[in-house]
């Protein structure tokens, strides 16, 4: 059981995460001279509003059920991190279809941090994890780019990396269930705008928002099921 104290910590660290989601999806948005380009700009900044909303609620909503669970508080750290970036990912992958360099620097460099944190508190346990996690971090950027190559604009570089960097953050088994649920996401999403007649099968389409409902799938479900830990 996380103590008070420490579970209200949580909820701020995740409240002020979603807010920096936030703030990296606005700076994403290139602003225009002119009076009409500003008057845009504002209502784009307040329909993103909703971002922030939904990555606080559903963070919270996790931090709460960890309560219960025993699952270590920089192990939740590392998720949180991962879903507030995949947030403002998600919706700057819709508008522009890209996936920021800058964004995944920065998590590339969260998760260094954390691994410095973990082997100053654990040493043995670091390094069984860390040796795992870069294996299958490995794994998954070659394979990935294995399936970029053979076809050619189903999945973009900034994609490929993002899949790698997931093994690091949710370690070798919860990170196999989130790429699993988001590709499951992802083939049901190309099925509707195939049967929809929105999209053909050389179509592509934003992929970061199957790995942000994929993994938020992904750790709900083994949260409930009490097999996080």
């Amino acid at each position: 059981m996380t103590p008070a104290p420490v579970l209200a910590a949580l909820i701020g660290v995740a409240i002020l995460l979603a807010l920096a989601g936030y703030v990296v999806a606005v700076r994403d948005e290139r602003p225009q001279a002119g009076t009409a380009a500003l008057w845009r700009a504002l209502r784009v900044r307040r329909r993103l509003l909703a971002m922030p909303v939904a990555a606080a609620v559903v963070m919270v909503a996790l931090v709460v059920a960890w309560r219960s669970r025993d699952v270590t508080l920089l192990y939740q750290l590392r998720m949180l991190v991962l879903l507030a970036a995949l947030f403002p990912l998600a919706v700057i992958d819709l508008r522009r279809h890209r996936v920021p360099n800058p964004v995944l620097l920065v998590l590339l460099g969260v998760r260094v941090v954390l691994y410095a944190i973990e082997a100053v508190v654990d040493w043995t346990s670091f390094r069984r994890s860390v040796v795992a996690e870069l294996v299958l971090a490995v794994v998954v950027l070659c394979f990935f780019v294995l399936v970029r190559t053979i076809h050619r604009g189903g999945i973009g570089m900034g994609d490929v990396k993002l899949f790698a960097l997931v093994p690091l953050f949710l370690g070798p088994q919860m990170a196999l269930a989130s790429i699993f649920a988001s590709l499951v996401v992802s083939f049901l999403v190309s099925l509707w705008l195939l049967l929809s007649h929105r999209g053909s099968r050389t179509d592509s389409f934003p992929l970061v928002p199957c790995v942000l409902v994929g993994t938020v799938a992904a750790i709900g479900l083994t949260t409930v099921m009490g097999v996080l830990s």
